[in-house]
């Protein structure tokens, strides 16, 4: 791994977390939605993960610190080779029977396997981006993505989380324009 990605995951854990406390592997693991396990965020953390990122890696990476891919890549020194645009087939295509598409999709998939076994890049579809800010606000919410798929996490990741969450969201009363006396309970 390049001493360029291992920094980028340390300064955005630290970012993330609270003063005094980065942000843990299994949080920004949550963050990642799916795409990434705290296992490999601490190995990259570390120094210690060997090989070329999976694109499902690079995606966890981006959603979980919170930063673009093009960044992510740039630190893995991933050189991009084909166009950023999408690729979509010709209306005449339209014409193609159920086999003969699975056959041009055949076609594609040994492609892609070639590029990944030689580690060549490949280009992510535009959903998997990092969330803009307002979008993480909206939709980000407590969920842990645990290798057994129990979706287990610790109180103190869940509590780090918590405090992400309520220091990015607006608070009731700031949406209702109501102001609550300090011995009312929060709504």
């Amino acid at each position: 791994m390049t001493p360029d990605l291992q920094q980028l995951v340390m300064d955005r854990l630290i970012e993330l977390g609270t003063p005094g406390r980065p942000l843990s592997y299994r949080g920004a693991a949550a963050r990642g939605r799916g795409f990434i396990s705290h296992g490999t965020i601490g190995r990259i953390a570390r120094g210690e993960h060997a090989g070329v990122l999976e694109e499902d890696t690079v995606i966890g990476l981006s959603l979980a610190l919170g930063v673009p891919r093009a960044l992510v890549e740039e630190a893995a020194g991933i050189q991009r080779e084909r166009p950023l645009e999408p690729f979509v087939l010709p209306s005449r295509a339209n014409r193609l029977t159920r086999r003969e598409r699975a056959a041009v999709l055949g076609v594609v998939d040994a492609i892609l396997a070639a590029a990944d076994r030689t580690g060549a890049c490949r280009e992510v579809r535009p959903e998997y981006a990092a969330p803009s800010p307002a979008e993480e606000n909206r939709a980000y919410g407590l969920v842990a993505y645990a290798p057994d798929g129990s979706g287990a996490i610790s109180h103190d990741d869940a509590e780090a989380i918590r405090r992400y969450e309520e220091a990015r969201a607006p608070s009731p009363d700031h949406v209702t324009g109501r102001t609550r006396r300090s011995s009312e309970p929060p709504p």
